[in-house]
Parts: C-alpha cells; sequence; structure tokens
C-alpha cells in the first residue's frame, strides 16, 4: 500500500475521558488495566509469542468499523451480505492488497479471527473423516492443529508426528520424506512456536505434489520475519498454503491472515472460512494491518535483521553466563527465539518472574531434557534494545536462573534497564 504517514487512514476521535465519579465496578475496571500497564512497562518481556504495535499502526485501528458487519461470500470482498458496505468493501481490498504485495502471493484473505483459526479453515477444507495429517508435536514447537481439531467429535482424523532430529532441533528430512510416501498424508502442516531454524520446505513438497498432498505452513511465529527477508517464503519454497497469526513478529493486531498463489485451492478454502467459522471479520482491524504491511515494505528488511542479530547476541550472553542455550554450536538461532533448556522449566519461568523477567517454559524432546525456557527479543528490539545490551541482560536472567539474588534486587535492576528503552524503532512517528 504504501501511504506515508500523514495519510494513514485515521479511526474516529479517542473517546473522552470518562468522569471520576464512574459507577465502583468500572472503576474497578479502570484500575486493574491500569495496574496491568504499569506493570508491564517495568517487565522484561522476552515472551517470544507477543509484541507492541507501533503508535503508527496502532492508531488506525478504528473502533467504529467494530459496529458494522462485513461479510462476503467466497473469495470476492465485493460480493457482500450487508448494505452500507461500499467503502468497507473498499477498505477490505486495500488491506488485501497490501499483503498481497508484501508477501508477493496471488491471494490473501483477512478474515480468520486467529492464526488457529487460519489453520483449522484449511484442515476443515480439505480433509475428509479419518484422512492422515502430520504435523510436530509439542516437544517438536507445533501448535497441534489437527490434534487439537481432533478433540471435537465432529472432526474425527489421523494424527501422526512429523520425525524430528533433536540434534539439529528441526525436522529430520529424510524420515518424513519416507514416511509422506508411504503413508500419503492428506495435509502436512509445519511451521513451530519454537522456531529455531528454518524448516526444509522443498522436499517434503516434492513428495506430497507427486500424489496431491497439501503442505501447509503455519508462519505464526515468523510472518514478521518472512516478510523483512530474514526467512524464507514458504510459497517460493514449495508450501501449497500459508497460515498465520498477525501479532508475533509482524507486529500488527490480532487476527489471523491465509496467504496463497493456488487459486483452486484458496477458492476450495474459502467457505470454510466463511460461513463455515467466521462471519463478521472484526473490520475494525483491517486499517491497522494495511498500516503495519506499510510499515514492513518501508522499515521490514532493517527491523528482521535487527531482530536475528539481537537474537543471535542474546543467545550467546546468556551460553556465556553457562546457561545451557539450544544450538549453542550452529549459531544459537536464525530467527527472534532463544531456547534454554531445563528440566524444571515451570519453576524456572516462576523465578524469572518474580523478577519482573517474562519468558514461557515449555516442552523439549527427551533428547534435549524435556524441557526448556523460550525467549524472543521481537519486542524489546523494537523498543530500542541492541546487541551491545545482551550481557547486561544475560546476567539478570542468569541471576534470576539460578536465585542468585533477591528477586526485588534483580527486578529493581530490570526497571532501570527497560527505562532506557523508550523509542519505537523501525517506524514513523506520528503525525503532529
Amino acid at each position: 500500500m504504501g501511504f506515508p504517514p500523514e495519510r494513514v487512514p485515521l479511526g474516529p476521535e479517542p473517546l473522552p475521558v470518562m468522569p471520576s465519579s464512574v459507577p465502583p465496578p468500572l472503576q474497578t475496571i479502570r484500575d486493574l488495566c491500569a495496574a496491568h500497564h504499569a506493570y508491564r512497562a517495568h517487565t522484561l518481556n522476552l515472551i517470544a509469542s507477543e509484541n507492541v504495535m507501533s503508535p503508527w499502526v496502532e492508531q488506525a485501528i478504528d473502533p467504529g468499523l467494530g459496529h458494522r458487519y462485513g461479510d462476503y461470500r467466497g473469495t470476492d470482498p465485493t460480493a457482500r451480505k450487508y448494505t452500507g458496505n461500499r467503502h468497507i468493501t473498499a477498505l477490505d481490498l486495500a488491506a488485501r492488497d497490501a499483503l498481497q504485495k508484501l508477501f508477493q502471493c496471488r491471494h490473501a484473505d483477512l478474515r480468520p479471527l486467529s492464526g488457529h483459526v487460519a489453520g483449522i479453515a484449511v484442515l476443515m477444507a480439505c480433509c475428509q473423516p479419518g484422512d492422515l495429517v502430520l504435523e510436530l508435536d509439542g516437544p517438536g514447537g507445533g501448535h497441534r492443529l489437527a490434534r487439537k481439531l481432533n478433540e471435537a467429535p465432529l472432526c474425527p482424523l489421523k494424527v501422526e508426528s512429523i520425525p524430528l532430529d533433536p540434534a539439529a532441533y528441526n525436522i529430520d528430512v529424510d524420515r518424513t520424506v519416507a514416511l509422506i510416501r508411504e503413508r500419503r498424508p492428506r495435509v502436512v502442516i509445519l511451521g513451530s512456536s519454537l522456531f529455531l531454524f528454518a524448516h526444509p520446505i522443498r522436499p517434503l513438497a516434492d513428495a506430497l505434489n507427486a500424489y496431491g498432498g497439501i503442505l501447509q505452513f503455519d508462519a505464526s511465529h515468523v510472518l514478521g520475519l518472512i516478510a523483512g527477508g530474514a526467512y524464507p517464503n514458504p510459497l517460493k519454497e514449495g508450501a501449497h498454503v500459508i497460515t498465520s497469526s498477525t501479532h508475533k513478529t509482524f507486529a500488527g493486531p490480532q487476527g489471523g491472515v491465509l496467504l496463497a498463489d493456488d487459486t483452486a485451492l484458496f477458492h476450495r478454502i474459502a467457505p470454510a472460512i466463511y460461513p463455515a467459522i467466521v462471519t463478521n471479520h472484526h473490520l475494525h482491524r483491517l486499517p491497522a494491518l494495511a498500516a503495519v504491511a506499510a510499515e514492513w515494505q518501508a522499515f521490514g528488511r532493517e527491523h528482521v535483521a535487527a531482530v536475528v542479530a539481537n537474537a543471535r547476541a542474546l543467545g550467546a550472553a546468556l551460553a556465556a553466563e553457562d546457561l545451557p542455550v539450544i544450538g549453542a554450536k550452529v549459531g544459537y538461532t536464525d530467527t527472534h527465539t532463544i531456547l534454554i533448556a531445563s528440566p524444571e522449566a515451570a519453576a524456572v519461568g516462576d523465578r524469572l518472574e518474580a523478577a519482573d523477567i517474562l519468558a514461557t517454559p515449555v516442552g523439549l524432546p527427551a533428547e534435549l531434557g524435556g524441557g526448556c525456557l523460550r525467549f524472543g527479543v521481537q519486542e524489546i528490539t523494537r523498543r530500542g534494545f541492541t546487541a551491545a545490551e545482551a550481557p547486561a541482560v544475560a546476567r539478570l536472567v542468569a541471576a534470576a536462573w539460578r536465585g542468585e539474588r533477591p528477586a526485588a534486587e534483580i527486578s529493581t535492576q530490570v526497571g532501570a534497564l527497560v527505562a532506557r528503552w523508550q523509542d519505537w524503532r523501525f517506524t514513523w512517528p506520528l503525525p503532529a
């Protein structure tokens, strides 16, 4: 879309501040929200699945659009169900075109309300009951879309795990290709919540193409890296469809997106999105999606280069503190994510949180210890963190990890550190 900042589509004027004499229950809600924001402003947020929109993108969210319906049939945003949509239709088309340009794809559907919804839509459209789906399991970082769908009796599928190479912490290509040829799954889902290195796509896609199987790529954690060129575009590598959330490394509003080049497949999936699982697709977020696409067109390559460089620097700094960082022999990471092995990940996560350091305990293959803490640098990079500060961050993490000092003492140092990161990088300033 590429509009300059002075032309970003603005929402309505902010609502006036409520008078002090509000009903007690509402005052309690306001106080809870204020307490949350004050607390988070002093934490070191290393949660790999979170991010913050820049003020330039955030102000493009239009609450007034949230009152309206914009349902459309099939894949044509002009085929509206509701009247009064002439401008909403144009907005849908503009946002769709901005995403298609950014990701160099023929088709984009912005109606999914989350990456999970987008991923489930592919399975509902492409599978029959009893079909086999291959996906990464929890220790492999998979979002387990098929397994979760399988919890509903309406959608019985056979689900098996993609073979993993624990030493490389990546997909075992030879075993997976052999499994595809032997078992002929209807869908194979790549993508991870524990991305360190790019998943191999081409050999798996070739094996699936031999009989008409579908390779679905869940890009939720790396969509921003794809937009900025730091992660290979899965569609160019052979994936048939990308499903993703839009708020992690992409730093847009919460929601989902589906991207494809295959026109027949795109049309096949559309009815599973609407009317099967989405009707009103939350129009208030569409201007922000267009805005974040413009932001990534302008700043994406610089942005993701900083994210990856910072992640590698922090990985090295954490290893220098004698923490067991996964992938130490191969550069730690090619993404925003760092993994530190721990068989007591939940307890370690609690110690970090007590010191106002936020990370996520997750499972790992037994060969890697069975558990780890997952860290991501995308949010702190946006606010001003640089590779030069990685040793300072690593010292705080290590101290909290080992319980070397009181949590309150570490928390004070955390607050002083994050107080320095008050910039908004890789974006435009708000219009005066």
